[in-house]
């Protein structure tokens, strides 16, 4: 049948599938000839079991089919009776869904999994006459017949392969009456057409799953036509002889439909895989040379990701269909390099018409949808699609997109999907109130918001119904909520989709509790309710969130878009300053954006975009600086120093800020390293910058100050010169369009484990991403409470302390604090006493801090002599916060909203935080995940961690840089497929809430800032006296910890030390000062120098630095103890 495509995209007819109007489902599948049936011998091996190896002809099928019938028969089974089916995939499925309807009965199948509780309200609704059940769920099955309601006749349980109290098994009927003939009864055209095949459990969007009626006719046999006339083009992939993996569920849509029945139809040979295990299911596409292969997404990230992937292993394989759920394109883009030779597509579905289908031919996508019981759409590969296009109709399918108001929409608007064919379903069975579903005239409503074009493309963009795609599974929200409310501390409960790689989505819940129940009492009672209530798939694995109310509609409805928190819209248009300047104001445009603490001076937006624009035409006027030109900020916190980051981003530049207390060899190492072309610095460091330009050559003309005061005497420009210049003359560039998604903005450098520091390559979609993820988080302009019990308000007043060129400070204390409205107070150079008096002297609100500046404020003197009553928040991050301080933080502001965030430069800035439903974050706990973050939590053997399991924390988030700056090898260590190893070691509770344990990797955090040991390793080696070092972090109650350096000195060194007095401190002193002199503060070796004779190393010459670390930490109780004598 041709292939025919839509003239205009509302409602087209296709010439009608040649569909026979007399035969039952196995009477068409085993028996009749058909023109899109290739012909195949009656010794071709139709099915092929798995576990032994042993073929089944399709002639044997047919004796296997009548044989079961007989002994259904003699059971009492007949027209219209009703038959469960509990199991995984078995060589024997096919026949007992055959024998059945060879008796005019109804087969229904159930997922073997089941609980008692799913598997009584499955019996409940369909009345089965028998059921026929697996070994693995026959118990559970036997226990719900005899619980059955008295108002349901007695139900007999038949084992499969198995007898039981002497009830005789599938195998058993089958043996028994083998080479007896049936004649099977033949219905007419009028019965045939509503003549009941299967009845199919659906998930809907109210109340408990129903339960869709599927006819012979019009739903399996047109479905399966459909599909064949689609594959009788020359140019599809599917012939006989071709090998499928048999590995979907058949109870499930697409394995009932795609993977058993149409593959059969077609010809091929389904090996039946019972249990799926992937590692086994690689072995068998190897040992049977599969060709075919129908995936879920989580068995298509395993191909993607899974170690024991091989191309040996998979070189038969030359058709891949993924179904059942969404793909995103990365993992379709990674199956096309696993794959490279197969063609590979997509297939979707809903019980309510069996099947969807995304179909690609030579990688272009396909598409449609089991709410017609068929196909939908596929693309052909004559034809060239656009991208994000889901194909053109199928043979016998009309379309059609309706707009919320009813109307038609247009080309290219958007609206629901209706879908009519011969194969939609009969509607639901017992449910009149659920009928809207199944409009007048055959039409059928998918659910799915789409779009159409003139010559037939469409577009799928959103589910507009509140399913959640659980591992192809469809998921009630309203099943598990009704399971929740049955709870006894549940008052209200939500439950959404929130992704998950593996499962592409997975329920959360949203609970309102009593007012006498606890929520760290109640976690585990209800989680555990919903366990042994339901089956694994639908268990609350994306965790429950306590609220305080249920967003809902006047008449009740529950507001479920509202409920689901996820990465708000993120432009992929914008630059940095485009975005925080000229398209994000959140306050009143003369409100200060800056304050100059020590002047008070207050600086506008409109003043802010005025020098942005005129230093930027400076910068490009007189030196050039153009498209990916590299300006290195070497600055203590100033007004100005926004204004040369947004300056640099206006003319397409990238900023790399560097610490202003760095030595000048390492002042060199970022100029190099960033290869940055302009150097913009504070007066306070000028010696510096001029002592590293001499020495590696850079042309002091490109050297700026930063400080609009700066005596006159000296030759140097500054920042506010360069902006009178600018403003001065016709501006002389034109802002470049970017892709912020891969523009770098900034070059962050960041300590690694081995060598020197590298550079963050970060985009501008990077910090957009993270600052809208804070506001998201946090609620900012969101009326969740009153407006002062809100965390953050527009018109709040922040400190800006932090430095800006760590990544800490740029984010969140500088773009993230300006989006939301708050004016900051920019401090230069932390000085506690001048802090305080800050904070007082302009009613400060927020204070973003690091551990030792917490911990300054809990015991240094001078706090009772300021008044700190404005503060309304204290967020602590770059390192963990101890238990005791934290207790005492707490009492200091006994009204302010206090946690911790968690995150690093890699994955540009936060990825968690304490919620917003708490005042307070556990001490200790580094808060929930942020909207669009996603986490993994690795144990050493590669396994995924479970609740309170420590493990690797490896995170995903949009806000991701994008790696190592010119250091591939460093970047495939940490990025991996979009997640970011962190190298801390972490747990994840019930409450989802993420606690930092310990570092897996050696970086040590000094106030905040990382240091390598292997960085301040190297440069003890430089000393004269040092044979062998081994750098290590200790405690220190004010910095978190600091460096200590085991050293084992030179032969001649050792001499020394036996001979003349007090040569071991003046060589301990000799180090530290080397240290000292060629390192910025922080890495001093505050921790001292141990000399010892050995450093412990393994076989491959690697440091046993955790050896160290405990014999460091032993030396530091020591000494604390000492200290306290």
């Amino acid at each position: 049948m041709a292939h025919l495509p839509l003239p205009i995209p509302q409602g087209t007819k296709v010439p009608p599938l040649s569909i026979p109007d007399d035969l039952t489902l196995p009477q068409f599948i085993l028996e009749a000839n058909h023109p899109h049936r290739p012909k195949v011998s009656s010794a071709h091996p139709s099915l092929i079991e798995e576990r032994t190896g042993r073929s089944i002809p399709i002639e044997e099928l047919r004796a296997r089919t009548d044989a079961l019938a007989n002994g259904l028969s003699e059971l009492g089974i007949g027209d219209n009776d009703v038959v469960l089916l509990s199991s995984p995939n078995h060589v024997d499925y096919p026949i007992i869904i055959w024998a059945v309807h060879r008796l005019g009965a109804i087969v229904t199948l159930s997922n073997p999994n089941f609980t008692e509780e799913e598997l009584s309200s499955h019996i409940r609704l369909t009345k089965p006459r028998i059921i026929i059940a697996h070994l693995s769920s026959f118990q559970t099955a036997h226990t719900c017949a005899a619980r059955a309601p008295p108002t349901l006749k007695p139900i007999q349980v038949l084992g499969m392969e198995h007898s039981f109290d002497g009830t005789p098994s599938i195998s058993d009927l089958i043996e028994v009456n083998m080479g007896s003939p049936f004649r099977d009864k033949r219905y007419c055209r009028k019965e045939l057409a509503r003549k009941v095949a299967v009845l199919c459990l659906s998930s809907g969007t109210t109340g408990q799953p129903k339960v869709v009626k599927l006819s012979h006719r019009s739903d399996m046999l047109a479905n399966i036509i459909s599909m064949a006339a689609h594959n009788a083009d020359p140019r599809q992939g599917l012939r006989v002889g071709d090998i499928a993996l048999g590995v979907l569920p058949f109870y499930h849509a697409a394995g009932l439909v795609v993977n058993l029945h149409y593959f059969f139809f077609i010809g091929l040979s389904i090996v039946v895989v019972e249990k799926y295990d992937f590692p086994s299911m690689l072995n068998t596409i190897a040992r049977f040379q599969i060709t075919t292969l129908i995936l879920v997404p989580p068995q298509a990230v395993s191909f993607c990701k899974h170690p024991a992937v091989r191309a040996s292993l998979l070189g038969s394989v030359k058709y891949v269909i993924v179904g059942a759920a969404p793909v995103p394109r990365g993992l379709q883009r990674s199956l096309y390099e696993v794959f490279p030779d197969a063609q590979i597509g997509q297939a979707y579905g809903k019980y309510l018409a069996l099947l969807a289908l995304y179909h690609e031919c030579d990688r272009k996508q396909h598409k449609g949808t089991t709410e017609a019981t068929c196909t939908i759409a596929m693309l052909c590969s004559t034809r060239k699609h656009p991208v994000g296009s889901v194909g053109s109709l199928l043979p016998g399918i009309e379309a059609k997109v309706c707009k919320a108001d009813g109307s038609l929409a247009g080309e290219g608007e958007t609206g629901e999907l209706y879908v009519k064919s011969l194969s939609t379903a009969l509607g639901y069975l017992n449910d009149d109130g659920a009928q809207e579903t199944f409009k007048d005239g055959g039409w059928v409503r998918t659910g799915d918001q789409v779009s159409m074009t003139n010559n037939g493309e469409i577009f799928v963009h959103d589910r507009l119904k509140d399913f959640i795609k659980v591992r192809g599974f469809g998921v009630a929200p309203a099943e598990l909520e009704d399971c929740l409310l049955q709870h006894p501390h549940v008052v209200d409960a939500c439950v959404i989709g929130v992704p998950d790689e593996y499962s592409g989505e997975v329920p959360k819940a949203f609970v309102v509790l009593s007012p006498t129940a606890r929520p760290e009492q109640s976690i585990h009672s209800i989680l555990q309710h919903v366990e042994l209530q339901k089956v694994p798939y639908k268990h609350l694995r994306g965790g429950i969130e306590f609220v305080a109310s249920i967003p809902k509609t006047a008449s009740g409805k529950i507001l479920r878009r509202i409920t689901r928190v996820s990465t708000p819209p993120i432009p992929h248009n914008l630059s940095i300053p485009q975005f925080f300047l000229d398209s994000a104001i959140h306050r009143e445009p003369l409100e200060p954006w800056f304050i100059e603490d020590a002047t008070g001076r207050s600086i506008t937006l409109p003043e802010t975009r005025t020098r942005t624009s005129g230093l930027a035409n400076a910068l490009r006027s007189r030196f050039s600086i153009s498209y990916d030109d590299v300006v290195l900020i070497f600055s203590r916190n100033h007004v100005d120093y926004p204004i040369v980051i947004w300056a640099t981003h206006r003319l397409g530049g990238i900023i790399t800020g560097a610490n202003p207390d760095f030595s000048a060899n390492e002042l060199i190492y970022q100029l190099q390293t960033s290869k940055a072309t302009l150097i913009m610095a504070h007066p306070d460091a000028l010696e510096t910058t001029r002592a590293a330009a001499e020495l590696c050559g850079f042309p002091t003309e490109r050297i700026i100050l930063l400080n609009m005061n700066t005596p006159s005497n000296h030759s140097y420009l500054t920042v506010d010169d360069l902006v009178k210049e600018g403003l001065s003359k016709p501006f002389a560039f034109t802002e470049p369009k970017i892709d912020p998604r891969n523009k770098l903005a900034f070059l962050s450098y960041s300590s690694g484990t081995t060598g020197k520091p590298k550079a963050v390559a970060i985009p501008h979609i990077s910090v957009i991403t993270n600052v809208l993820q804070m506001h998201a988080h946090h609620k900012v302009d969101q009326n969740y409470t009153t407006w002062e019990e809100r965390r953050f308000r527009a018109g709040d007043v922040a400190i800006a302390v932090l430095p800006f060129y760590h990544i800490y400070g740029l984010v969140l204390n500088l773009h993230f604090m300006l989006y939301s409205g708050i004016t900051l107070v920019v401090i230069p150079k932390f000085n506690f006493v001048e802090m305080l008096k800050s904070i007082s002297h302009y009613r400060i609100n927020h204070l973003m801090l690091v551990p030792p500046q917490v911990v300054l404020l809990c015991k240094h003197p001078a706090v009772k002599s300021y008044n700190l009553s404005s503060v309304r928040s204290i967020m602590v991050g770059a390192a963990p916060l101890s238990n005791e301080i934290n207790h005492q933080l707490f009492q200091l502001f006994p009204n302010a909203h206090i946690g911790q965030a968690y995150g690093m430069t890699e994955t540009c800035t936060a990825t968690t935080c304490w919620p917003i439903e708490k005042q307070r974050g556990a001490s200790g706990c580094a808060g929930r995940l942020m909207p669009g973050v996603k986490m993994r939590i690795m144990k050493p053997d590669g396994t995924l961690a479970g609740f309170n399991e420590p493990g690797e924390l490896v995170v995903y988030s949009p806000s991701n840089a994008l790696g190592y700056y010119n250091n591939p090898e460093a970047t495939k260590e940490t990025f991996l497929d979009g997640w970011v190893r962190t190298g801390d070691e972490a747990k994840v509770d019930e409450n989802m809430e993420i606690w930092v344990l310990d570092r897996i990797k050696e970086i040590m955090k000094v106030r905040g800032f990382q240091v390598a040991p292997a960085e301040i390793e190297g440069c003890i080696l430089d000393h004269t006296d040092v044979s062998d070092t081994c750098v290590v972090g200790v405690p220190d109650d004010f910095s978190g910890e600091v460096p200590m350096a085991f050293v084992v000195p030179t032969a001649e060194a050792a001499k020394r030390m036996k001979e003349v007095p007090n040569t071991p401190d003046k060589i301990k002193e000799s180090i530290m000062k080397h240290v000292e002199d060629n390192k910025v503060s922080y890495k001093k070796l505050a921790g001292g120098v141990e000399f010892v004779k050995v450093i412990p190393k393994n076989p491959s010459g690697k440091l046993l630095r955790r050896v160290l670390r405990e014999r460091a930490k032993e030396i530091h109780k020591s000494r604390t103890l000492k200290a306290k004598l």
